[in-house]
């Protein structure tokens, strides 16, 4: 160890609360930067476990794939591991509930097929030759089939065929042949016995819109497999592009189990990579940042405090170079002491925050209500992530001593001996106002004296806390804004469970036995018909406007939904909120209640956009809904969609309609264009069947079960008793039955049994709470992370403000010694700090409150483009912010004070180092 390092220690030795807080801030700074990489891998690892249990740990797919192809394709060399499923055949469900699904598949797996697939046992094994067969759960929970272990069914077993004769299998679905050419024949081959030995769940290859339960047996030799499908995995991920363009003559189609792929980092699309990598680099700028701002102040502090020894060393010969060493090696003992320090902190914090939110953090990834086990948020650092945190760390520490010494070093071995760069005075501004006399007395005189003439060391600490007032409130702002975000969409649902159906007659027959499902405290079903109404352009809110893309005058036609409420529950929600139940409850003039709350996440490109239809000024209003089609039109004309209507000579709406060419495309779709010349326009009238809509109130808290952004449309409220007279037929209508409970998933479990014994499909009956559940555990976890980061910068900041203030009354005490040789009273003395704290907390909330707003107006913008709301300022953290200013530099001067009145005055005046 050489002189200059032998002196960097004792230094550091002799001002220890300066190296104390200085460690200090290098271990919050690496902890957090830590916690960030830490975090990401952790969630990286978290999310390949989740899809592998969802969508399976494969890479690439080949369906429909011939035998001899398929035997191709599994010895490329290219390829690590495979799975295969032998199309067997299908045979048909004679009370399946589910209409799109009638089939049961039969399967046949081999190769690693349980695990590329996620193939989980609820009960029984797994097959172990060709006469066992394993069904789906859903067979029972979705179709109302049950089948129990040790059954033996017999099955005609069998094959689709599309009109041209060629076979259909699972990537084919009811829908796709109804677009196609509405040809699903089913041909039966031969009877097959089968024992059932297990029931099964698994999120892989059962695709909800196929048309076959799949079972899954194991493979025959003697049997006529038609086909088969196959997963792999390659010894290379990343050239999985170039293996299945290169092969995908073997298949009818090809896949990526993309998202998997993704958090494996192996995704030609690095969107994900990008996104997190993104997060982090945002994150730990921040952290940076502040660190930067505690760590610098603390070298510069430093370097200021030697200058005096800098000019004498370089007066005997030391160098720049040597000195500039000098302050480096300092930086690498502390980054020695805090970077080990602060990696185990980051660590140990994120251990035990993970722990705390495992169960809330698995609420997201909950399939069906089932939480697969094993699968838990834990601590998951990657060497590269712990590297990664060290390296950042240490730069920032060298940035932040490099930074202070470059400049420190710029100056003459002269200057720096006699110190005559460091206070400048120029007389004209060194006047201090009557106002601060009168107020302070003459310490508060000494005080602003002293601030305007050594701006230098002031401006460390104003900093200081200028960082520390923008990091504090820019923080609060993003969490409180994405919460509130959230919040606005979260809050919108109003039920635990609903029931959708088709059935008109479901309110008299299903909705009193549901009602009476133990637990449920209150329930009330809607009929639901969707319109199209027609307001003047001049009533449309500009910013309806704007999402819509609407800039003709005049009539438009907009979306709307009637929705009429159980006479009960509607009558219930008049008298609760003061309407008048003979005007709203009259079924034979009836009077409408309007919601007007649109969220138009379809038409802004995913964005949530909340806003109101109507103008705001408008209460109530007439309008003309456009019910249905009923078919008035002669043969061959259509209506063709406008969102602007026309009016003839006598003020009355025009509809325009014309015939239409329609033509099939190669995929069995079709498309439509208007022939020329058939184009004209006919009375409304002729083409729908039209009501007369009279709204006498907008309201924006609905009754159980309405979401207020259904359907980003008008809502129309009546009492069900009043259907009849507004809707002339029920064509399109439907029926939602909404429930709260006190155990929704109790609720919702023996929901599913009566809905099981009437023989219906569970499809349509939706947990509600689950899904919310989902969303305030998000923002559970959102608000933890983010107020942990709030607080670990606001500590950053503290330990910044105390270091530079205590530091600079500590340089001071020479100057303090010398104003108590000449009288100075301790009353006098205090003024003078406490006017030097008012000053520092004025000048920090000065700065520091307009940045901050406009770094808030910033998060605001980049929030607008996912959820579109109001600007406002978090008051609240301002005031905290200003409050915490105050009581941070008032406590460090205190602190610091007390060490300062125990020196002696004639020691500290002849020590010449303050």
């Amino acid at each position: 160890m050489n002189i200059f390092q032998r002196f960097t220690c004792k230094s550091l030795k002799k001002n220890k609360t300066r190296t104390v807080v200085t460690i200090i801030g290098i271990i919050l700074s690496v902890a957090m930067i830590t916690a960030v990489t830490t975090t990401i891998s952790s969630l990286a690892d978290f999310m390949l476990k989740v899809l592998k249990e969802q969508d399976g740990s494969w890479h690439g797919y080949f369906e429909e794939v011939k035998r001899e192809d398929g035997d191709k394709i599994i010895k490329l060399e290219e390829v690590e591991d495979v799975a295969i499923l032998q199309n067997i055949g299908y045979a048909k469900l004679q009370d399946s509930q589910n209409q799109s699904r009638p089939y049961l598949y039969i399967g046949a797996y081999s190769g690693d097929f349980t695990e590329l697939l996620s193939v989980h046992m609820k009960k029984g094994h797994l097959p172990k030759n060709a006469t066992e067969i394993i069904v789906p759960s859903d067979l029972q929970d979705n179709g109302g089939i049950s089948y129990q272990i040790g059954d033996v069914i017999t099955l005609d077993v069998g094959v689709r065929q599309a009109k041209d004769g060629s076979l259909l299998w699972q990537g084919t679905s009811l829908d796709a042949i109804m677009e196609r050419d509405g040809t699903d024949k089913f041909v039966p081959v031969e009877k097959k016995d089968y024992r059932v030995v297990g029931i099964y769940t698994s999120a892989s290859f059962d695709y909800g819109n196929a048309p076959g339960y799949p079972a899954l047996t194991k493979p025959d030799e003697n049997s006529n497999a038609q086909g088969e499908s196959i997963w792999l995995t390659l010894k290379k991920p990343e050239k999985l592009s170039e293996f299945l363009k290169k092969n995908e003559k073997y298949a009818q189609k090809t896949d990526n189990n993309r998202m998997y792929l993704a958090y494996m980092g192996k995704s030609p699309n690095k969107t994900v990579q990008k996104t997190m990598a993104g997060l982090m680099s945002i994150l730990i700028g921040i952290i940076m940042f502040g660190s930067v701002s505690l760590i610098a102040n603390s070298f510069a502090i430093s370097v200021n405090e030697r200058k005096k020894q800098y000019g004498l060393l370089s007066s005997i010969g030391a160098t720049k170079k040597q000195l500039m060493k000098s302050v480096l090696f300092e930086s690498v003992v502390l980054s020695g002491i805090g970077i080990p320090l602060g990696i185990l902190a980051g660590l140990g914090g994120m251990a035990v925050t993970f722990y705390c939110l495992e169960d809330t953090f698995s609420a997201f990834f909950q399939i069906g209500g089932v939480t697969y086990e094993g699968i838990r948020l834990q601590l998951s650092a990657s060497v590269f992530s712990v590297v990664l945190a060290a390296v950042l760390g240490f730069i920032t520490i060298l940035i932040s001593a490099y930074l202070p010494a470059r400049k420190a070093l710029k100056v003459s071995a002269i200057e720096v001996i006699r110190q005559s760069d460091d206070i400048k005075i120029k007389p004209k501004k060194l006047k201090t106002s009557a106002l601060t006399e009168k107020l302070f007395g003459m310490g508060g005189v000494l005080a602003s004296k002293n601030f305007k003439r050594n701006k230098k060391k002031y401006r460390a600490t104003v900093f200081s806390l200028f960082i520390s007032i923008v990091l504090f409130i820019s923080a609060s702002s993003f969490c409180d804004y994405m919460e509130r975000s959230l919040s606005e969409i979260v809050d919108a649902y109003r039920c635990d469970l609903n029931y959708r159906t088709l059935d008109m007659n479901a309110d008299k027959t299903l909705y009193p036995e549901l009602s009476k499902v133990k637990g449920i405290k209150e329930a009330s079903y809607h009929v639901y018909q969707d319109i199209e109404i027609i307001l003047d352009a001049s009533e449309i809110s500009s910013e309806h406007k704007k999402a819509t893309g609407i800039t003709e005058k005049g009539p438009q036609t907009l979306f709307g939904i009637f929705t009429f409420v159980d006479d009960v529950s509607y009558e219930k929600y008049l008298k609760e909120n003061g309407f008048d139940t003979a005007v709203y409850m009259n079924k034979d003039k009836p009077t409408a209640l309007a919601i007007d709350r649109v969220n138009e996440s379809t038409l802004n490109s995913g964005t949530y956009n909340l806003h109101n239809i109507l103008r705001s000024d408008i209460k109530s209003f007439d309008t003309m809904a456009l019910i249905a089609n009923p078919a008035k039109l002669k043969e061959g004309y259509e209506i063709i969609p406008t969102d602007q209507m026309k009016l003839d000579e006598q003020g009355n709406f025009m509809c325009r309609i014309g015939k239409w060419d329609w033509k099939k495309n190669p995929d069995g779709s079709e498309e439509g264009e208007v022939i020329e010349g058939s184009e004209k326009y006919v009375p409304m009238e002729e083409a729908y069947d039209i009501s007369d809509v009279h709204v006498g109130a907008l309201v924006d808290e609905p009754p159980l079960g309405i979401d207020v952004y259904m359907g980003n449309a008008l809502i129309f409220m009546y009492p069900k008793s009043a259907l009849e007279t507004i809707c002339k037929s029920s064509e399109g209508a439907e029926i939602q039955m909404f429930f709260t409970s006190d155990n929704p998933q109790k609720s919702y479990r023996e929901m599913c049994k009566v809905l099981q014994q009437k023989k219906l499909s569970t499809d349509s009956i939706n947990n509600v709470a689950e899904q919310v559940n989902a969303s305030r555990a998000m923002m559970t976890v959102l608000s933890v992370f983010s107020y942990g980061f709030i607080i670990l910068i606001s500590l950053i900041a503290a330990a910044n403000v105390f270091n530079t203030i205590s530091t600079n009354i500590s340089l001071r005490r020479r100057e303090f010694a010398m104003l108590r040789s000449v009288g100075m009273t301790q009353k006098e003395f205090m003024r003078m700090m406490n006017f030097e704290c008012i000053l520092y907390g004025a000048k920090g909330i000065l700065y520091g409150v307009p940045v901050a707003i406009g770094v808030t107006f910033l998060i605001y913008r980049v929030l607008s483009g996912g959820i579109t709301q109001g600007f406002y300022i978090p008051w609240y953290s301002i005031v905290i912010a200003m409050g915490s200013v105050f009581i941070v530099v008032f406590a460090t001067m205190l602190y610091t004070m007390s060490k300062v009145k125990k020196d002696n005055v004639v020691e500290t005046l002849r020590n010449e180092n303050y």
